[in-house]
């Protein structure tokens, strides 16, 4: 941040204490490299503990994927057949 120019008050609360740098995880430095590694092996383990297989969910949306086609089938059949029963009426008729 530039010393020079104030800041936008609504990033005042954003702006780090530098007085007290142990309140935060130094990522990006060298004292921050235990934080960095517990944070990365926490995410590790929960992507661990909750990850699912993606087959049931994968076979449900193939089913109502498939559910869809055939009913968008049967609409464009039915259509089709009242189409041809209307024109076989009307050719009768005349």
């Amino acid at each position: 941040m530039r010393r020079d120019v104030a800041p936008d008050p609504a990033h005042v609360k954003s702006i780090p204490d530098y007085d007290h740098l142990d309140r935060y995880g130094l990522y990006g430095f060298e004292a921050g490299r235990a934080d960095l590694q517990a944070a990365n092996e926490l995410v590790a383990e929960l992507r661990a503990t909750k990850q699912r297989s993606p087959l049931p969910s994968a076979v449900v949306v193939a089913a109502l994927g498939l559910l869809a086609l055939l009913a968008g089938l049967a609409r464009l059949i039915a259509a089709a057949i009242r189409r041809r029963s209307r024109s076989a009426r009307a050719s009768f008729s005349r």
